[in-house]
């Protein structure tokens, strides 16, 4: 007698040396109702006698890229409906500002998906939706990044996987925008400050300190530090010298870190006017320069200033105060590759109440001698 078994393999495709194994109603005995015993179905090998579909007949339509959040992108394409129809889709993608490239596509290998970006590229096997709009979520990404992508129909798996690589591939690219939510923060300064402080080494005190914040309160707005390269202090409203440079010699700019840039040893790079104090050219290609906080972390900087030992006479610095401000406007950014976030608005100060100078007296001079002389003993 000769029994003929018809079975269904949906839109699976199988390949020679596949072994085909038969149960009934996961039963696992191996026996059907009408007591055809399946145990000899079992294990059989599979020949080449298959169908291989041939490649897909069109490209999809309408394959576009959009924003969907300064880390992420979401791809949309049309599906082809002409036999032969795609059985699956392949994206491939790369980052351009990284100099990535597309992995290869070539029929008879198929192509893992790889959802790191670290290598500057990425892949991914999409299955055909329930209508023809498709929607493919790409994320991890980083702000500021140009991204571009191609779409590859496909049929059948393994050694007989066949791309659509003729006439034009569908492709699209799309740069991410920087996340804006770095804010400045705990603005504070020393209370008060001598006047022999007239020289780098005794500039010891903190006259300014504030703290940035990378993303701010938005912590994973996009997966980029913040690259500082330069910060100009300015002179609060509620300042008492209007000229800076008559009262100011040198100053000392720092990190919580080892980074520091200073008006002796960097005179081009830290500039005291008459309203500001410009740091510029700013270190922040490591992890350890002045200018670098890292993704959704904070760092705190601080100014250290000495005043000038020949403060002119015409001008009154006892219990006067230097209040120092500075604002997301006044802190720029690096804006090439590596990307950096953006600042959102936000301004800090001293405080009013700080930085209050006082004149020690370290000399007596007597124009007039004095017609009655008490013993007296001071130090100066």
């Amino acid at each position: 007698t000769t029994n003929t078994l018809t079975f269904t393999m949906g839109n699976k495709v199988a390949a020679a040396g596949d072994v085909l194994d038969f149960d009934y109603n996961g039963s696992g005995d191996g026996v059907n109702g009408t007591g055809i015993d399946l145990a000899s179905f079992s294990n059989l090998p599979i020949t080449n006698n298959i169908a291989v579909k041939p490649e897909p007949a069109e490209h999809v339509s309408n394959f576009n890229a959009v924003q969907n959040s300064t880390t992420s992108i979401n791809l949309t394409w049309t599906e082809s409906l002409v036999a032969q129809v795609a059985e699956n889709y392949l994206i491939v993608g790369r980052d351009v500002t990284l100099a990535g490239a597309y992995a290869a596509v070539t029929d008879g290998t198929p192509v893992v998906n790889d959802s790191n970006w670290g290598n500057g590229n990425f892949a991914l096997n999409v299955t055909p939706g329930s209508n023809q709009a498709i929607t493919g979520l790409i994320s991890g990404l980083i702000s500021g990044h140009n991204y571009q992508f191609r779409i590859y129909p496909y049929t059948n798996v393994s050694t007989s996987i066949n791309f659509k690589t003729d006439l034009t591939i569908p492709q699209n690219n799309l740069t991410l925008s920087v996340g804006t939510a770095t804010t400045i923060t705990s603005g504070t300064g020393v209370t008060s400050f001598s006047s022999l402080v007239d020289t780098k080494a005794e500039a010891t005190a903190t006259n300014f300190e504030f703290v940035i914040d990378d993303d701010g309160a938005s912590n994973g707005v996009d997966s980029a530090p913040t690259l500082i390269d330069q910060i100009i202090i300015k002179r609060d409203g509620a300042n008492d010298l209007l000229d800076w440079t008559t009262v100011i010699a040198g100053a000392i700019f720092e990190d919580d870190g080892t980074g520091t840039l200073n008006s002796t040893d960097n005179p081009g790079d830290v500039v005291i006017t008459s309203s500001a104090i410009t740091i510029s050219n700013i270190p922040n290609t490591n992890s350890t320069d002045l200018g670098y906080v890292a993704d959704n972390s904070t760092k705190t900087y601080s100014l250290k200033v000495w005043l000038k030992s020949n403060i002119s006479s015409s001008i009154t610095i006892d219990e006067k105060e230097l209040v120092f401000t500075v604002a997301h406007s006044d802190i720029s950014v690096t804006v090439t590759e590596p990307i950096s976030s953006g600042m959102a608005s936000s301004n800090v100060t001293s405080g009013t109440s700080n930085n209050t100078m006082g004149v020690v007296a370290t000399k007596l001079i007597w124009f007039d001698f004095p017609l009655t002389v008490t013993a007296a003993h001071f130090e100066f």
